[in-house]
């Protein structure tokens, strides 16, 4: 089971409210812009912060269990097994 500090969740939310943030920002331009070009860039630019989002959940959940991992195989374990 994963359980994160406050910190952590602290983190990872803000770093999330960024991207939906930019996400929302780029929508709001490619709506309102007549270049091709320009709405290629922004629908990338999107795409890529929806990737940055999975990646950063996907690797604090992986950075939290290698950490257990590490703990429980040094100082004893965590009591939870």
């Amino acid at each position: 089971m994963m359980i994160l500090s406050m910190n952590q969740i602290s983190q990872i939310l803000r770093e999330v409210k960024h991207s939906i943030g930019a996400i929302s920002k780029q929508w709001r331009d490619f709506l309102n812009t007549k270049s091709i070009n320009r709405e290629d860039k922004l629908l990338n630019n999107m795409i890529e912060n929806g990737g940055n989002i999975f990646r950063h959940t996907i690797f604090q959940g992986a950075n939290y269990e290698l950490r257990n991992t590490i703990k429980d195989n040094t100082i004893g374990g965590s009591g939870n097994e």
